[in-house]
């Protein structure tokens, strides 16, 4: 499905671009994923001496080839921002007025219903699969994806979306889906709010996030109350996707003045600011990787070549599946990985996990993804039926009141 926006004069641009970069970025998910269950990944080497670039991990995380190996987190920032300037589009179209109701029936059938496919399809591999502890593997391997016995309880826990660390080990990416359902439910508002006062609903959500981060302070979400300040700390990703999407036409036109080799100096300058180490080193790494993600998108929606290099039929069809990739490639591979231990060298298995991913997205694409679409635009097109047929009668009966 290729991203449809309007811009603020009226007219309408398609960008294959824009769906190609979250397809990227969820495949820079699947590998890294694949990269962190190597027992070495986790192991600290200071890149500044010498004795550490003989070993292979140094040169994977601390080298261009980071973006490969260690992309995953800045990858989910790149998400939320580009689901703020994709929500924002039917809102910008000239003449339409979607409900709030309808908006949030089809994104619930956009996030949950598959998310529900995925979480029976992993419970499903786990029956399978009977796991065990592998010490050939990293600990994060080991400690936080089908740690569980698999029982009803398990499985409805991770289907309610809790938001709570122990609830999300049957597919451990749902900790952003729980994210971007929550903000979703609320977008509208937000849209309305930064539409309105743009300067002071950016300015608000930074200092916002600023606050749930340091309640946070790094930790995971023990309560409910802290795992809704948790979602708090991205809503300034979502603000940010709003003002580049409102304002495409005047990015355009400021990039047009801009000379050409400060426009490509800015390619690498974004990113540098996505592969900027994460939590590790300092608290505000989202700050860090969202800055360097609306420089991103800003880049593709102002540059015609970005635009036309990044619409390849590749890539694009990434974006397309980007969804189901995302939901399908972490039990594919703990399935993969128990299934071949001891029969194929790990390395053999990650790449065969992630074909199998790749074929499961374009599976659950089709079989999944699209009826669910399908099935939020139904209902929100007959509740938008509904409420037209009860104005209608609203306006019979005022109109028969007159004398």
């Amino acid at each position: 499905m290729t991203i449809e926006a309007t811009d603020n004069t009226g007219s309408s641009h398609r960008w294959g671009s824009l769906d190609s970069l979250r397809g990227i970025a969820a495949f820079l998910v699947v590998t890294f994923h694949c990269a962190q269950a190597a027992p070495d990944f986790a192991i600290s080497a200071n890149p500044l001496t010498l004795a550490a670039w003989g070993n292979i991990w140094t040169w994977l995380k601390y080298t261009p080839l980071r973006v490969f190996f260690s992309s995953g987190p800045p990858m989910v920032v790149l998400f939320f921002v580009l689901s703020g300037f994709v929500l924002s589009l039917p809102f910008l179209r000239e003449g339409r007025r979607a409900g709030y109701t309808g908006f949030a029936l089809k994104r619930i059938c956009r996030i949950y219903l598959p998310f529900v496919a995925a979480i029976l399809f992993s419970a499903f591999l786990y029956a399978i699969v009977q796991p065990k502890p592998m010490p050939s593997l990293s600990h994060w391997f080991n400690t936080v994806l089908w740690d569980q016995p698999l029982t009803v309880s398990y499985i409805g826990r991770n289907l309610a979306m809790t938001g709570l660390n122990p609830d999300m080990t049957l597919d451990l990416v749902m900790w952003s889906l729980v994210h971007e359902l929550r903000i979703s439910m609320v977008f509208p508002l937000l849209f309305l709010l930064t539409q309105r006062w743009p300067r002071l609903s950016l300015t608000s959500s930074i200092l916002s996030s600023v606050v749930c981060t340091e309640i946070i302070a790094g930790r995971e979400a023990a309560t409910m109350l802290m795992s809704f300040v948790d979602t708090g700390r991205f809503l300034v990703l979502f603000t940010a996707g709003i003002l580049v999407a409102s304002r495409v036409t005047e990015l355009r036109l400021a990039a047009a003045r801009v000379p050409g080799l400060i426009k490509v100096a800015f390619w690498p300058m974004a990113g540098i600011l996505l592969m900027s180490p994460g939590p590790t080193v300092y608290r505000y790494y989202d700050f860090t990787w969202g800055i360097g993600a609306v420089l991103l998108i800003v880049l593709t929606v102002t540059s015609a070549r970005a635009d036309r290099y990044l619409s390849g039929p590749v890539s694009v069809w990434l974006g397309r599946v980007s969804y189901s990739l995302y939901l399908v490639h972490l039990p594919i591979l703990i399935a993969a990985v128990h299934l071949a231990d001891g029969m194929l060298p790990l390395w053999v298995t990650m790449l065969g996990s992630i074909l199998a991913s790749l074929i499961g997205a374009e599976l659950m694409y089709r079989s999944i993804e699209i009826p669910s679409m399908h099935l939020g635009r139904t209902l929100a097109a007959w509740l938008d039926r509904r409420r037209a047929a009860r104005v209608q009668t609203a306006w019979v009966g005022l109109e028969g009141t007159r004398p």
